[in-house]
């Protein structure tokens, strides 16, 4: 599952069963049915993903119109961009019910169906009428909404995501962390970067590849640990050989320990594209873990610092610096300030980044505008 898939679970399977009852409608997303728990409902209402160049999938309209009659629904709150949206959008809006919408991406990784609406402005304002209330998860995004989106400030509801604290939590030196680097064949004096990503190019892994090198060359006993799996396994695979990595390179396929595994890592490295709070550097903050990531751009900068406080929780590395790889390797060296680093990683996790408190938001706004629709 990507992040908007596992957003949606952790939601959904958290809220409040006293208050809300929830159902998922979905088109091709059956990966996230078995994470959700028994008492969610699950309705498929197609096989194929819809398009806004099919005239049948406008159908959806009608298909959600009933449904929600049928289902007595008194909010929607649909994740992602296209035709399925604007379909639950319209169908509610006719029939008196509130809509709340969240984007989980950037500007730059805007849809051809979002580009179209945000350089309209005719259809912009009709689309954006019909969404009580935009979830922006940081400031950042809030401030792209209303400035590159140009959604109205009033309908930007801001409400920072959150991982829960409890799974993903600072572990110390335990006989199953030893373990753990037994099985993957890692010595104990070995330091470790981490990196949790699906292996695909906007993943960006192979930007950790292009500054190990340098980090090898300082530290010998370096290892560069990568979970998850992909498209471009085997690419990344040829380029470590090319690099002659093959001894400090890493890659574990698909885990289900994460959380164990990032309690093994001595830093956390953040090589996506627009690295604004995947739910990955989250975990690696609430874990307690220094935060080391690569940005390309001013945009990126910005982006990041919303997890990253420079010399606080963690370091910016721009790409092609040789400096910047040299405070990496200073940081690898300093056992106190790695320390220091996680446990700042850990309380912004705590302040910032806490699901129950995310949810608890969520729970507030779907009921104010339940109340609101009712008057």
């Amino acid at each position: 599952m990507g992040g908007a898939e596992r957003y949606l679970v952790r939601l959904v399977n958290r809220l409040d069963r006293r208050c809300f009852e929830s159902w998922i409608v979905y088109t091709n997303g059956d990966v996230v049915k078995k994470e959700l728990a028994q008492d969610v409902g699950i309705i498929k209402l197609q096989e194929e993903k819809a398009t806004a160049r099919n005239p049948f999938d406008w159908l959806n309209i009608i298909k959600f119109y009933r449904l929600m009659k049928e289902l007595k629904t008194d909010l929607v709150h649909t994740q992602g961009a296209g035709i399925f949206c604007i379909a639950a959008w319209i169908a509610a809006k006719l029939l008196r019910i509130p809509v709340v919408h969240t984007i989980q991406h950037t500007y730059a990784a805007r849809s051809r169906t979002e580009d179209i609406t945000i350089k309209t402005p005719g259809l912009r304002n009709f689309l954006y009428s019909l969404v009580d209330a935009h979830i922006a998860g940081c400031e950042y995004m809030k401030r792209e909404f209303i400035g590159l989106w140009k959604i109205p400030p009033q309908r930007v509801y801001l409400d920072p995501i959150g991982i829960d604290l409890n799974q993903f939590k600072p572990l110390a030196e335990t006989v199953a962390k030893k373990k753990l680097r037994e099985e993957l064949g890692i010595e104990s004096d070995v330091l470790i970067i981490g990196v949790v990503a699906r292996l695909c190019s906007v993943k960006g892994v192979h930007k950790a590849m292009s500054i190990l090198p340098r980090v090898k060359k300082e530290i010998p006993k370096i290892k560069l640990v990568i979970v998850g799996d992909g498209p471009m396994r085997k690419d990344y695979e040829k380029l470590v050989d090319a690099l002659d990595l093959r001894r400090n390179v890493l890659f574990t396929g698909l885990r289900t320990d994460v959380s164990q595994l990032m309690n093994m890592f001595d830093v956390y490295l953040q090589t996506t594209d627009a690295p604004l709070i995947g739910f990955t550097t989250l975990e690696a903050m609430a874990t307690g873990k220094p935060l080391v990531t690569l940005v390309q751009n001013k945009e990126e900068e910005d982006m990041a610092r919303e997890t990253v406080v420079e010399g606080g929780n963690g370091i910016l590395i721009p790409l092609g610096d040789q400096e910047a790889v040299t405070r990496l390797v200073k940081l690898l060296k300093n056992k106190r300030v790695l320390n220091e680093m996680g446990e700042s990683s850990r309380k912004l996790a705590e302040q910032k980044f806490d699901l129950r408190l995310h949810i608890q938001n969520m729970e507030s706004l779907y009921e104010d505008l339940i109340c609101m629709s009712k008057k």
